[in-house]
């Protein structure tokens, strides 16, 4: 797990200041220095000030070579005082009290007039990294828990329809929020899974571990772990504040979903082995694996409420395993081609599945039968429930995303901005906000009002 923290320092003490990022390189800390992120070609003031706002602190290095015994700036200081400067215009943008900056003193400097009002840290103290990265983590923390709303006040219209929240290096394939709505999480083709802050519309960690691409994400309830489902045959699990992974092994064929039970005790995976797995996370051991379909099993998912679980697979078929056992199958029969993703409605007595035959379906989950049906033109790769059961949103192969209307079975909006193949679309919780990713790379986020029409979110490419 890597978070990142800006490194501000004087040219004099850049050899300190990188021995400095890399102790923290080597625990999950990413610091940025402008030395090693920026080049000959860039405007210096105008990247700095673009990427100060992504970051959750600024650590203000100093020492007797960048600062008098007086406590003012030595010559030839110009480009750390305007840094300086730069991050505390930031701050005062941020609510009063929040720690934004931290002073590091390197030696026993003074402090500078202008940092004084900030808490500082004796970087050479026996205890000095410490607390540092205490600082650090608490600051990540804080914000990654943050539940503040959605600041809807910076959406604006604009005649690009979508806002790039971020961009990887390879497609991405899922990108769930978190239950607050503040975070959101990618899974990627180029094996990272990547957290979003959404609220300030930046990343903040990239979790890497995987030795193959990785096609699912999930949070787990309480928000303190992530669940990654990946092609080198294992699952994992994040926990986002401390960077614990736990791996879980047993399948014998790439994983391709993950899914947390409401109560967080119970992990599900399907693989392409054809088998679901329930691990229980307080053994990390699993089950005995739910065998039933004759295919790679592409999708699992558990019902909000009742103890079911579902599972879809490339065999057509849809299983619901209730009371969470291998015993009480039942299997729904519809789709003529490939079951891409299964999805219970909030309310628990709805399932949605997505299937390459161009369908989504609606079951009734205690008779077993199709309800609804929406078609689409292309294969329908994801779908997702709106949290007020009204509408689905399916992920598309021919990069669009569409948004139905269950009652009356009809189209109701077409999301089009992507380039190539979308993967995955998902509402977010208050149902505000919808995220898609796809073959381009890209994580975008739309405005969605019932009866209304989706507009951009933000015009602005956001930082990766």
């Amino acid at each position: 797990m890597t978070s990142r923290v800006f490194l501000a320092h004087a040219k004099e003490d850049k050899p300190v200041v990188k021995r400095l990022s890399e102790r923290l390189k080597a625990i999950g800390i990413s610091g940025w220095l402008d030395s090693n992120e920026l080049t000959p070609a860039q405007d210096w003031a105008f990247e700095i000030s673009r990427v100060l706002p992504t970051m959750p602190a600024v650590v203000v290095c100093l020492s007797s070579r960048s600062v008098t015994s007086k406590g003012s700036f030595r010559r030839k200081q110009g480009y750390f005082q305007k840094e300086i400067q730069l991050a505390l215009e930031e701050a005062r943008k941020k609510p009063p009290g929040t720690p934004f900056i931290l002073p590091l003193r390197l030696d026993d400097c003074p402090i500078p007039e202008n940092l004084r009002g900030w808490h500082w840290v004796d970087y050479f103290d026996s205890d000095g990294f410490k607390r540092l990265v205490q600082f650090i983590r608490r600051r990540f923390a804080s914000i990654t828990d943050s539940s503040s709303p959605i600041a809807i006040s910076q959406q604006r219209k604009s005649s690009n329809p979508t806002g790039i929240l971020g961009v990887h290096q390879e497609r991405v394939y899922a990108v769930p929020f978190n239950r607050s709505g503040t975070l959101l999480a990618s899974a990627s083709y180029d094996r990272l899974v990547k957290l979003w802050n959404v609220t300030q519309r930046c990343e903040y960690v990239t979790f890497q571990g995987h030795k193959d691409m990785v096609f699912w994400v999930a949070f787990s309830p309480d928000g303190e772990w992530l669940a990654t489902a990946s092609r080198d045959r294992t699952a994992k699990m994040w926990h986002m504040e401390s960077g614990q992974v736990i791996t879980l092994r047993g399948h014998k064929h790439w994983v391709h979903s993950v899914e947390f039970s409401p109560d967080g005790r119970w992990l599900a995976t399907g693989s392409d082995d054809g088998t679901v797995r329930l691990w229980d996370l307080k053994t990390r051991q699993s089950r005995r694996p739910f065998e039933g379909h004759t295919a790679p099993v592409r999708s699992v998912a558990f019902s909000p409420v009742g103890k079911n679980l579902a599972s879809g697979g490339a065999d057509s078929a849809i299983k619901l395993w209730k009371g969470y056992s291998n015993k009480g199958v039942r299997t729904f029969l519809g789709h003529s081609d490939c079951v891409t993703c299964v999805v219970f409605s909030p309310d628990g007595t709805q399932l949605s599945s997505s299937s390459a035959d161009r369908t989504a379906l609606i079951w009734n989950v205690d008779k077993g039968v199709i309800h609804k049906t929406l078609k689409a033109k292309s294969e329908i790769n994801s779908v997702a429930f709106s949290p007020d059961g009204q509408f689905i949103a399916g992920a598309c192969f021919d990069g669009k995303v569409r948004i139905w209307n269950i009652a009356t079975e009809t189209t109701v909006r077409v999301l089009k901005g992507h380039e190539g193949r979308v993967f995955n679309a998902t509402f977010s919780p208050n149902g505000h906000l919808l995220a898609s990713a796809g073959e381009d790379r890209t994580i975008r986020l739309w405005t969605w009002r019932p009866r209304m029409k989706a507009s951009g979110y933000s015009k602005a490419t956001l930082s990766s």
